[in-house]
């Protein structure tokens, strides 16, 4: 039986910028650095919910660390779309 791990992309991305801690002083560059986090990890967690409807199951070790691996996010080609 399959069992189908999906991940909510809002809470993710919540939670990784509330556990960030900005050694900033400046609000426009904390405020910048936790926009580009909520951003790369909203867009991370889309990925990974893609790959898992691949079906991670079945596939080696090896096989899934490379396919993980593989989950990368580029801001700069991001924001072209």
């Amino acid at each position: 039986m399959k069992r189908e791990i999906k991940l909510n992309p809002k809470e993710f991305a919540n939670l990784v910028v509330s556990s960030h801690q900005s050694n900033e002083e400046n609000l426009e560059k904390i405020a910048k650095e936790k926009l580009t986090l909520y951003l790369v990890s909203y867009t991370l967690v889309e990925e990974f919910n893609k790959l898992e409807k691949e079906n991670l199951y079945g596939i080696s070790n090896e096989e899934f660390q490379s396919r993980l691996s593989n989950l990368q996010f580029s801001p700069n080609e991001y924001f072209k779309k």
